[in-house]
């Protein structure tokens, strides 16, 4: 039995939508879900136009509200800062022990910025894997 929606399209509309595996699916009256609804209008808020019915909430729904938002938006981007100084450590330490090496000062710096951006990729993946 299909979920009861707190979300009707109108008559004749049609989404196209990705599934978790980025196969393409059609979402109709017949077969939309309170979370197909939201995770699209979250990607997609001016598209709250082909809704017949939504709850009166549903950017609180969709996007938070308030503290909370906030709380999430600064960890974010405490997040953020810890990469950039993460990287730009890298960077200068690599620059550093390379500086004894008869290296000129333009290939230390690339060296050091190509191993701080691969530790910027590897700390980001980390992170993600953790949420």
């Amino acid at each position: 039995m299909k979920e009861k929606s707190e979300y009707k399209l109108k008559n004749g509309v049609l989404l196209k939508i990705k599934d978790k595996y980025g196969d393409i699916i059609d979402v109709t009256n017949a077969n939309i879900t309170t979370k197909i609804a939201e995770k699209y209008l979250k990607q997609h808020p001016d598209d709250i136009k082909f809704f017949a019915v939504y709850p009166e909430n549903w950017k609180d729904r969709v996007f938070g509200k308030g503290i909370k938002n906030f709380i999430l938006t600064k960890r974010k981007l405490l997040i953020n800062i810890a990469l950039i100084v993460f990287g730009t450590t890298l960077i200068v330490v690599i620059w550093t022990l390379f500086k004894n090496f008869n290296v000129s000062e333009t290939q230390r710096w690339v060296v050091g910025t190509i191993i701080g951006i691969i530790g910027l990729i590897l700390a980001y993946l980390q992170l993600r894997k953790n949420k």
